[in-house]
Protein backbone atom coordinates (compact mmCIF):
# COMPACT_ATOMS: atom_id res chain seq x y z
CA UNK A 1 0.00 0.00 0.00
CA UNK A 2 1.50 3.39 -1.00
CA UNK A 3 2.48 5.84 1.75
CA UNK A 4 0.27 8.87 1.96
CA UNK A 5 1.95 12.11 0.79
CA UNK A 6 1.36 14.90 3.34
CA UNK A 7 2.92 17.69 1.16
CA UNK A 8 6.21 19.60 1.54
CA UNK A 9 8.05 19.65 4.86
CA UNK A 10 7.10 22.83 6.71
CA UNK A 11 9.75 22.56 9.45
CA UNK A 12 12.56 24.20 7.35
CA UNK A 13 11.88 27.55 9.05
CA UNK A 14 13.35 26.17 12.23
CA UNK A 15 16.79 26.07 10.58
CA UNK A 16 16.65 29.77 9.73
CA UNK A 17 15.26 30.61 13.15
CA UNK A 18 18.05 28.72 14.90
CA UNK A 19 20.65 30.59 12.81
CA UNK A 20 19.07 33.89 13.79
CA UNK A 21 19.14 32.93 17.47
CA UNK A 22 22.81 31.98 17.17
CA UNK A 23 23.68 35.35 15.58
CA UNK A 24 21.72 37.26 18.22
CA UNK A 25 23.42 35.32 20.98
CA UNK A 26 26.84 36.11 19.50
CA UNK A 27 25.94 39.78 19.18
CA UNK A 28 24.84 40.05 22.84
CA UNK A 29 27.97 38.22 24.00
CA UNK A 30 30.09 40.80 22.13
CA UNK A 31 28.13 43.65 23.68
CA UNK A 32 28.64 42.16 27.12
CA UNK A 33 32.36 41.65 26.60
CA UNK A 34 32.82 45.23 25.32
CA UNK A 35 30.94 46.64 28.30
CA UNK A 36 33.44 45.11 30.71
CA UNK A 37 36.53 45.56 28.52
CA UNK A 38 39.38 47.54 29.92
CA UNK A 39 39.14 51.11 28.64
CA UNK A 40 42.86 51.15 27.84
CA UNK A 41 42.58 48.09 25.60
CA UNK A 42 39.62 49.61 23.83
CA UNK A 43 41.63 52.75 23.03
CA UNK A 44 44.51 50.64 21.74
CA UNK A 45 42.20 48.77 19.38
CA UNK A 46 40.63 52.00 18.20
CA UNK A 47 44.06 53.51 17.60
CA UNK A 48 45.19 50.49 15.59
CA UNK A 49 42.16 50.83 13.35
CA UNK A 50 42.82 54.52 12.86
CA UNK A 51 46.46 54.10 11.93
CA UNK A 52 46.22 50.90 9.94
CA UNK A 53 42.84 50.61 8.27
CA UNK A 54 41.91 54.20 7.78
CA UNK A 55 38.22 53.62 8.52
CA UNK A 56 37.89 56.23 11.24
CA UNK A 57 38.64 59.33 9.23
CA UNK A 58 42.45 59.40 9.22
CA UNK A 59 43.36 56.73 6.70
CA UNK A 60 44.52 57.42 3.18
CA UNK A 61 42.89 56.09 0.01
CA UNK A 62 44.66 52.74 0.46
CA UNK A 63 44.09 52.40 4.18
CA UNK A 64 47.54 53.75 5.09
CA UNK A 65 48.00 56.63 7.46
CA UNK A 66 51.31 58.52 7.47
CA UNK A 67 51.76 61.01 10.31
CA UNK A 68 52.59 64.53 9.14
CA UNK A 69 56.18 65.54 9.73
CA UNK A 70 56.78 68.23 12.26
CA UNK A 71 58.00 71.44 10.70
CA UNK A 72 61.68 71.92 11.39
CA UNK A 73 62.63 75.50 12.10
CA UNK A 74 66.31 76.18 11.39
CA UNK A 75 68.18 77.38 14.46
CA UNK A 76 68.65 81.11 14.69
CA UNK A 77 72.08 82.41 13.90
CA UNK A 78 73.84 83.42 17.12
CA UNK A 79 74.18 87.16 17.47
CA UNK A 80 77.90 86.83 18.16
CA UNK A 81 78.47 85.01 14.87
CA UNK A 82 76.39 87.55 12.96
CA UNK A 83 78.34 90.42 14.51
CA UNK A 84 81.61 88.73 13.63
CA UNK A 85 80.55 88.37 10.00
CA UNK A 86 79.50 92.02 9.91
CA UNK A 87 82.90 93.12 11.21
CA UNK A 88 84.58 90.94 8.59
CA UNK A 89 82.33 92.51 5.96
CA UNK A 90 83.38 96.01 7.04
CA UNK A 91 87.04 95.00 7.15
CA UNK A 92 87.02 93.65 3.61
CA UNK A 93 85.17 96.68 2.28
CA UNK A 94 87.81 98.98 3.75
CA UNK A 95 90.66 97.00 2.13
CA UNK A 96 89.51 96.86 -1.46
CA UNK A 97 90.58 99.50 -3.93
CA UNK A 98 88.57 100.67 -6.92
CA UNK A 99 91.02 99.01 -9.29
CA UNK A 100 90.82 95.35 -10.23
CA UNK A 101 87.69 93.18 -10.36
CA UNK A 102 84.40 94.54 -9.12
CA UNK A 103 83.77 93.20 -5.60
CA UNK A 104 80.49 92.99 -3.74
CA UNK A 105 80.27 91.90 -0.13
CA UNK A 106 77.16 91.00 1.78
CA UNK A 107 75.80 88.95 4.66
CA UNK A 108 72.89 86.57 4.15
CA UNK A 109 70.12 87.87 6.46
CA UNK A 110 68.84 84.36 7.18
CA UNK A 111 71.98 82.23 7.53
CA UNK A 112 74.36 84.99 8.56
CA UNK A 113 76.95 83.65 6.10
CA UNK A 114 79.32 86.12 4.50
CA UNK A 115 79.31 86.11 0.69
CA UNK A 116 81.88 87.81 -1.53
CA UNK A 117 81.05 88.24 -5.23
CA UNK A 118 83.81 89.06 -7.72
CA UNK A 119 83.15 90.09 -11.29
CA UNK A 120 84.84 87.76 -13.78
CA UNK A 121 85.72 90.76 -15.98
CA UNK A 122 88.73 91.76 -13.91
CA UNK A 123 89.67 88.23 -12.89
CA UNK A 124 89.88 86.36 -16.18
CA UNK A 125 90.42 87.19 -19.82
CA UNK A 126 87.49 86.27 -22.08
CA UNK A 127 87.12 82.49 -22.17
CA UNK A 128 90.16 82.00 -19.93
CA UNK A 129 90.52 80.36 -16.53
CA UNK A 130 93.91 81.94 -15.71
CA UNK A 131 93.77 84.34 -12.76
CA UNK A 132 94.95 87.86 -13.55
CA UNK A 133 97.46 89.64 -11.30
CA UNK A 134 94.73 91.99 -10.08
CA UNK A 135 92.56 88.99 -9.26
CA UNK A 136 95.39 87.41 -7.27
CA UNK A 137 95.88 90.67 -5.36
CA UNK A 138 92.21 90.83 -4.35
CA UNK A 139 92.09 87.10 -3.51
CA UNK A 140 95.08 87.56 -1.19
CA UNK A 141 93.19 90.25 0.69
CA UNK A 142 90.09 88.08 0.91
CA UNK A 143 92.09 85.01 1.95
CA UNK A 144 94.00 86.93 4.60
CA UNK A 145 90.74 88.08 6.15
CA UNK A 146 88.97 84.69 5.93
CA UNK A 147 91.81 82.37 6.91
CA UNK A 148 91.54 82.77 10.71
CA UNK A 149 87.73 82.62 10.66
CA UNK A 150 86.22 79.16 11.31
CA UNK A 151 84.01 77.81 8.57
CA UNK A 152 84.00 76.25 5.12
CA UNK A 153 84.49 78.21 1.90
CA UNK A 154 82.20 77.36 -0.99
CA UNK A 155 83.58 78.80 -4.23
CA UNK A 156 81.16 78.92 -7.16
CA UNK A 157 81.61 79.92 -10.78
CA UNK A 158 78.86 81.51 -12.90
CA UNK A 159 78.56 82.59 -16.54
CA UNK A 160 76.12 84.32 -18.84
CA UNK A 161 73.94 82.36 -21.27
CA UNK A 162 75.90 83.00 -24.47
CA UNK A 163 76.99 79.59 -25.80
CA UNK A 164 80.66 78.77 -26.23
CA UNK A 165 82.20 75.97 -28.26
CA UNK A 166 85.50 74.24 -27.88
CA UNK A 167 87.09 71.53 -25.78
CA UNK A 168 88.23 71.13 -22.21
CA UNK A 169 87.19 74.07 -20.05
CA UNK A 170 85.77 75.77 -23.16
CA UNK A 171 83.43 72.89 -23.97
CA UNK A 172 80.47 74.81 -22.54
CA UNK A 173 79.58 77.38 -19.89
CA UNK A 174 79.28 74.70 -17.21
CA UNK A 175 82.85 73.53 -17.77
CA UNK A 176 84.16 77.11 -17.90
CA UNK A 177 82.44 78.12 -14.64
CA UNK A 178 83.71 75.02 -12.84
CA UNK A 179 87.28 75.42 -14.10
CA UNK A 180 87.37 79.03 -12.90
CA UNK A 181 86.08 78.05 -9.45
CA UNK A 182 88.67 75.26 -9.25
CA UNK A 183 91.48 77.71 -10.05
CA UNK A 184 90.31 80.11 -7.34
CA UNK A 185 90.18 77.24 -4.83
CA UNK A 186 93.62 76.12 -5.98
CA UNK A 187 94.99 79.61 -5.36
CA UNK A 188 93.57 79.57 -1.82
CA UNK A 189 95.09 76.14 -1.14
CA UNK A 190 98.47 76.40 -2.89
CA UNK A 191 99.32 80.09 -2.52
CA UNK A 192 97.52 81.04 0.69
CA UNK A 193 97.83 77.76 2.62
CA UNK A 194 94.15 76.96 3.11
CA UNK A 195 93.35 73.39 4.08
CA UNK A 196 91.66 71.52 1.24
CA UNK A 197 89.08 70.27 3.76
CA UNK A 198 87.77 73.82 4.08
CA UNK A 199 87.26 74.29 0.35
CA UNK A 200 84.40 73.23 -1.90
CA UNK A 201 83.86 74.17 -5.54
CA UNK A 202 80.86 74.28 -7.86
CA UNK A 203 80.21 75.40 -11.43
CA UNK A 204 76.68 76.60 -12.11
CA UNK A 205 77.18 77.89 -15.65
CA UNK A 206 74.27 80.15 -16.68
CA UNK A 207 71.73 78.51 -14.32
CA UNK A 208 71.77 81.18 -11.58
CA UNK A 209 71.66 84.61 -13.19
CA UNK A 210 71.48 87.72 -11.03
CA UNK A 211 70.75 90.09 -13.93
CA UNK A 212 69.12 90.15 -17.36
CA UNK A 213 71.14 88.26 -19.95
CA UNK A 214 69.44 90.34 -22.63
CA UNK A 215 71.81 93.26 -22.03
CA UNK A 216 75.59 93.54 -22.06
CA UNK A 217 75.60 94.93 -18.51
CA UNK A 218 73.41 92.09 -17.28
CA UNK A 219 75.64 89.45 -18.87
CA UNK A 220 78.69 91.09 -17.27
CA UNK A 221 77.02 90.88 -13.85
CA UNK A 222 76.22 87.20 -14.39
CA UNK A 223 79.86 86.33 -15.16
CA UNK A 224 81.14 86.10 -11.61
CA UNK A 225 82.80 84.11 -8.83
CA UNK A 226 81.16 83.84 -5.42
CA UNK A 227 82.94 82.89 -2.20
CA UNK A 228 80.62 82.01 0.68
CA UNK A 229 81.85 81.47 4.21
CA UNK A 230 79.61 78.76 5.66
CA UNK A 231 79.38 78.38 9.40
CA UNK A 232 80.29 74.95 10.73
CA UNK A 233 77.38 72.98 12.19
CA UNK A 234 79.10 72.55 15.48
CA UNK A 235 79.91 76.22 15.70
CA UNK A 236 83.64 75.48 15.44
CA UNK A 237 85.84 75.13 12.44
CA UNK A 238 89.47 74.76 11.58
CA UNK A 239 91.40 77.63 10.14
CA UNK A 240 94.23 77.44 7.70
Amino acid sequence: MAKKDNGPDKSFWMVTFSDLLSLMLTFFVLLLSMSVMNQKHLKEISSSFQHGLGILGRGGPFGIWIPAKESVVPPRVPAAYRERMQKLDDNLRSQFQHEGPKVEIGTDPRSGNLEVTLSAEGMFASGSTHLSKKAQFVLRQIGGALQPVPGRLEISGHTDNLPIHGSGHKANNWALSLARAVNVAGFFAEDLGFSSQRLAVAGYGPSRPVADNGTAEGRADNRRITIELIKDRGGEGGSG
